[in-house]
């Protein structure tokens, strides 16, 4: 059956170019995940407050390697984009995407974690700006949502700092290892930045 619209942004936009290396305005630095990340993804995930919130363990170098190449494959497959952030002189901070990206209706989730000590430096606000940047001025997303537990109000804080916009409560949306969460649903949409300015 024909669909009435037509795709908001084509297939192939995403993977027929390579993925961009993003700056932020506090001078960090989005790249792409590589191989020579699997060290620091599984130390990363052994802090709790990371395996938490995934939901999941990595529990040696071949499974944060996997991790790697899964966030890289995103890009190829067009349903995501994953970013390792990284402070000036290259010590890497934690990892700020897109999932569940469709480009046909031109929307997008964000998602992302960082070290304990990325905490409380803003390095997930300033990741995410420059995701949204990208996403919504030069790839023509529409909407990105961003949705978090209710129990991490330090998640709230960051997304809220980043721009997003609170939309509501998603009740037991999400299960994680103690339960099924509520989530707090947050959201930037395109013609709000263009209103702004």
């Amino acid at each position: 059956m024909p669909k009435l619209t037509t795709p908001l942004i084509a297939a192939g936009t995403v993977s027929g170019t390579a993925q961009p290396v993003l700056s932020t305005v506090a001078g960090r630095t989005l790249r792409p995940p590589e191989d020579a990340d699997a060290a620091f993804i599984l130390a990363a995930f052994a802090d709790h407050e990371v395996s938490r919130w995934y939901a999941r363990t990595i529990d040696d170098l071949a499974e944060a390697r996997a991790w790697a190449e899964r966030s890289r494959r995103r890009w190829r497959e067009e349903n995501g984009a994953v970013w390792t952030i990284e402070e000036a002189g290259g010590t890497p901070l934690g990892q700020a995407g897109l999932i569940r990206l469709d480009l046909g209706e031109g929307t997008a989730q964000f998602t992302a974690w960082t070290v304990a000590a990325a905490r409380g430096r803003d390095v997930f606000a300033d990741a995410a700006r420059a995701v949204n940047r990208w996403a919504l001025e030069d790839l023509g997303l529409e909407r990105i949502e961003c949705l978090h537990s209710t129990a991490s109000p330090a998640s709230c804080f960051g997304v809220t700092s980043a721009g997003f916009a609170f939309e509501g409560l998603l009740r037991s949306k999400a299960r994680f290892a103690d339960g099924r969460h509520d989530m707090h649903v947050h959201a930037v949409v395109r013609t709000e930045g263009e209103a702004n300015g």
